[in-house]
């Protein structure tokens, strides 16, 4: 049983993070169209049922985020560990 949930959590983090890098190369993001990339990432982010997307510059001054208390533009994330995480492996972080 536990194996099997284990599985399950894996694969189920594998493809969000399969998620996470498909909508770092969308073509609203990498033409600097945020509220476009906002758009998309607001109906990925309920159709996941993820509580929140953070997208932040390289520094970790936040650009938007979807949460429910979402962290301001330009203020400070709301998980500053994750965000150096993120920054410094320049790989999707999980929060908690």
């Amino acid at each position: 049983m536990a194996r099997s949930i284990g599985s399950a959590v894996e694969s189920d983090l594998l493809a969000t993070v399969a998620v996470l890098e498909t909508l770092s190369h969308a073509d609203s993001l990498e033409q600097q169209r945020l509220d476009r990339f906002e758009t998309r990432v607001r109906a990925v982010a309920a159709e996941r049922r993820w509580r929140s997307f953070v997208l932040a510059e390289g520094q970790g001054r936040v650009v938007f985020s979807t949460g429910a208390q979402p962290a301001a533009p330009g203020g400070a994330p709301v998980d500053p560990a994750s965000m150096r995480q993120a920054i410094e492996t320049r790989q999707p972080a999980r929060q908690g």
